[in-house]
């Protein structure tokens, strides 16, 4: 066994054992933390989901100082071994849109209110995570509901950073999304496909670099032929579309209940319709 000890003679803190002898300057050990601090002070950054941003600044000093957010995440990110293992299917299901209130009930936010009825079915809570520029509802580990905060055109960033958190592959997503190519009321899962005019699916192509992932496309209608597409998709339904979409929405989430119950095929037999 070794003696532990402190030696004030020298400022060191010792252990000696088996002819080692370990310890470190307290002096020195006092001035790279006052050090560290005073870098933490300067760099730390002025938006909160910049915290790797911080944490490698601070490891310029001799005495690294880990960014207690980054930390905190970490060990919620971690696997509680009491919960089963998540199932091999879609695990996924991000509805496309724009954040803020000047968006909700808009043609192209379709996707986040499709995303909105599926929580509330299970009566789970959203929970903003700036690492992955999302809000997120989740059921266990079987099920991750998201809404995009990047605004439409760069949804594939947020969604590539929850695949890449949770390693999940382009088959084990579902995006939902508004398609003003189909009639208000038509639903189309589909297992690939391209773009089709849409920015947001557009994002995801060169995100993700594949089109092999699934989606479901709502129909919100095409623009009349004096309406600018932007005015016709970024404006609301009215209160007789409304409600016609709320029922739409309902049939939309009995066919992704499906689709992560019994696959995609199973949904894609079941409820593509057109109005």
């Amino acid at each position: 066994m070794g003696e532990a000890g402190t030696a004030a003679e020298d400022k060191r803190v010792l252990w000696r054992g088996d002819g080692l002898e370990l310890g470190f300057d307290l002096s020195d050990f006092t001035h790279q933390f006052r050090r560290a601090a005073r870098l933490n002070h300067k760099f730390r950054p002025r938006h909160r989901f910049a915290c790797h941003t911080w944490d490698a600044r601070c490891t310029s000093a001799k005495v690294r100082l880990i960014c207690p957010v980054n930390l905190f995440d970490r060990f919620l990110s971690r696997p509680d071994p009491d919960e089963p293992a998540p199932p091999d299917g879609i695990r996924l299901v991000v509805g496309l849109g724009n954040p803020g209130p000047e968006y909700e009930k808009t043609r192209h936010n379709i996707g986040f209110e499709l995303v909105d009825r599926l929580a509330a079915e299970r009566g789970l809570k959203w929970t903003k995570e700036h690492k992955f520029r999302s809000k997120t509802a989740r059921e266990g580990r079987g099920l991750i509901l998201a809404k995009p905060l990047t605004f439409m055109n760069l949804s594939g960033n947020a969604v590539a950073r929850l695949m890449r958190a949770h390693d999940l592959r382009p088959d084990q997503i579902l995006i939902a999304y508004d398609d003003v190519s189909l009639p208000p009321g038509s639903l189309r899962f589909r297992a690939s496909g391209s773009a089709g005019g849409h920015n947001g699916i557009r994002s995801l192509l060169e995100y993700l670099g594949t089109e092999e992932f699934p989606r479901l496309r709502i129909g919100i209608g095409a623009a009349a032929p004096d309406e600018l597409l932007t005015d016709h998709v970024l404006g609301r339904f009215s209160p007789e579309e409304w409600r016609e979409m709320e029922k739409v929405l309902a049939i939309a989430a009995d066919g992704v209940n499906c689709a992560l119950s019994a696959g995609l095929a199973s949904a894609m037999n079941q409820y593509n319709r057109r109005a």
